[in-house]
């Protein structure tokens, strides 16, 4: 029977099973011990240290699973000679192995999720474990708006992060650091203009003159210029006032608004706190709202197979919300403390599919024109929105969804 000794050539061998050998059969010099260690102190502790040298330098884990296989012989192999106290050390090593293999395997990453109906795929994804089988070293930040969530990953806070269209649009006049990956949901409905009934507001044209709260820079931002335009109403006839969602319906009951323009979850919250004071204009549906998946523009190249298991992990999602859609309801409802019945509207309103078509492009071109119009822009604006985008890993996981022309 051959004895571990012959295996000492082999390097995983040489490196780690030779010196716990050593220590668990005694001190004395021993051909099963690399690089001649002497003393069971240095030689658990060289042990250690080449162990986590090497393993950090391994850069996926189907190498890491390999290499500990390896051990795993080695493990057999000294149960069968009955070396029951060698065998327990290498099981420890290679538990320890597998552990700091993992943890070491594959870089951090982060998405800042912003915390609207329209991430329910990255909540499905997260709650039913979609992330944590594709790419367990996901790590998910909340931030709203959406906007903030982009300037996080524009800071080099995140590599990911959910966002509208609007603000990809206003960050391109001076950035172009990111790409957006896919477009997770989409709504022509979700966007709502609100005015008091004190203030005589039941329709658009009653706007006018108006003091209106909404979250400037955002979509609702681009809502409310577009649905005027389409009224024939000057945009410049209405006053503009930046309240964060939380604070419109307070703002609306002290009188220091007259009306809103918002969406889920501060557009429903508003809704039920104000109740019939309230009424919700009719505005025509010319604008299709988007909510996409960014990523840093450094992770392209070396990090698309991380892109695809992120993008793959949302289309599981995409499917579980077309296929149990009052389980996908309940998700929502715990994920942002929505009524039911508010849920479910949200739900109705939205598409959840995944994509990346020539509407989006064309949508953030008009967004461009509009944002090159006003008085507070900074930058300029992009030659080319196809730049933006960012196709492979979206092709690799569902390719009918991709119709943009590059």
């Amino acid at each position: 029977m051959t004895s571990p000794g012959a295996l000492h050539e082999n390097y995983l061998y040489r490196r780690y099973v030779g010196p716990v050998w050593y220590y668990t059969v005694g001190q004395q010099r021993s051909e099963y011990c690399d690089r001649g260690v002497h003393y069971q102190s240095d030689v658990m502790v060289r042990w250690v240290g080449w162990l986590i040298r090497d393993v950090y330098r391994l850069r996926s884990r189907t190498p890491c699973l390999r290499q500990a296989s390896t051990l795993l012989r080695y493990c057999d192999s000294a149960f069968r000679y009955r070396w029951s106290q060698v065998a327990r050390r290498l099981l420890v090593a290679l538990a320890s192995f597998l552990f700091i293999g993992v943890a070491f395997s594959a870089d951090p990453l982060t998405l800042a999720v912003s915390t609207v109906p329209h991430s329910l795929p990255v909540f499905v994804a997260q709650h039913e474990g979609y992330f944590a089988q594709e790419i367990p070293q996901l790590k998910l930040i909340d931030c709203f708006p959406g906007r903030k969530c982009l300037d996080m990953l524009l800071a080099g806070s995140v590599q990911f992060a959910t966002v509208a269209d609007t603000p990809i649009v206003k960050s391109s006049f001076v950035r172009a650091d990111f790409v957006v990956l896919a477009t997770i949901a989409s709504s022509s409905n979700d966007i709502r203009a609100v005015g008091a009934k004190s203030a005589g507001i039941t329709k658009l044209r009653d706007l006018i003159g108006k003091k209106i709260g909404l979250i400037k820079g955002s979509s609702a931002d681009y809502f409310l210029d577009t649905v005027l335009l389409f009224d024939g109403i000057d945009p410049a006839r209405v006053q503009k006032f930046d309240i964060p969602s939380d604070d419109i319906a307070e703002s609306l009951r002290q009188h220091k608004i007259d009306a809103f323009v918002s969406f889920d979850p501060g557009l429903s919250k508003a809704l039920s706190s104000l109740g019939d004071s309230v009424t919700v204009l009719a505005t025509p549906p010319i604008y299709l709202s988007t909510f996409n998946l960014v990523a840093a523009r450094s992770m392209v190249g070396k990090n698309d197979a991380d892109m695809v298991k992120i993008v793959r992990a949302l289309d599981r999602a995409q499917v579980f919300i077309k296929q149990r859609p009052e389980a996908a309801q309940q998700i929502l409802r715990q994920r942002l403390n929505m009524a039911p019945v508010n849920s479910k509207s949200m739900n109705m309103q939205m598409d959840y599919t995944l994509s990346l078509d020539q509407t989006f492009i064309k949508t953030l071109e008009g967004e461009a024109r509009w944002l090159s119009q006003q008085k507070d822009k900074a930058g300029n604006r992009p030659a080319n929105y196809l730049d933006f985008i960012y196709l492979p890993p979206l092709l690799q996981v569902r390719p009918k969804a991709v119709t943009v022309v590059k």
